[in-house]
């Protein structure tokens, strides 16, 4: 995990995830495995201690056409709240189109950081909220996975 401190410092958290356990059991489900460590120690790190989770592939990005939709998810958010701080607190108000430029640039960070990679047995998925995640698994271990498809197709004759 990389938060926007962390990123530029070359920093990352990494956390041990699993499906065992009971589900009374809340905090067993995720084990902090290094507080702050750099990523460049990353690899050889998670190799002593996970040998199976060799992961120094690249990622792959996800398509130019969907930053459009990152950016489109990110207006829909924003209309309503531009629109009540404007209407309601006129003049000031209108400095909340300043969330505009913040809302693009979010929209860009959550597109660039989001890619997949597969190598072998391990399936690699990285996105972010606020935090940069990524996520790193064994495809024999996957219990379950639903794909959903948004948005439709225009077929031209």
């Amino acid at each position: 995990m990389e938060n926007l401190i962390r990123k530029p410092l070359g920093l990352a958290t990494v956390y041990i995830e699993y499906a065992g356990g009971s589900m009374e059991d809340k905090e067993s489900l995720s084990i902090m495995l290094f507080p702050l460590i750099r990523k460049k120690h990353l690899q050889k790190k998670i190799l002593e201690i996970l040998p199976v989770y060799k992961t120094d592939t690249e990622m792959t990005p996800i398509p130019k056409r969907a930053l459009s939709r990152y950016v489109f998810h990110k207006f829909l958010f924003l209309i309503p709240i531009i629109g009540a701080l404007v209407w309601f607190f006129r003049p000031w108000g209108y400095f909340s189109l300043l969330l505009v430029p913040l809302a693009i640039f979010w929209a860009y960070m959550q597109y660039r950081d989001a890619g997949w990679s597969i190598e072998g047995d391990l399936l690699l998925l990285s996105s972010r909220f606020f935090s940069k995640q990524t996520l790193i698994m064994q495809r024999s271990r996957i219990q379950s996975i639903t794909y959903k498809k948004v948005g439709f197709r225009i077929e031209k004759n």
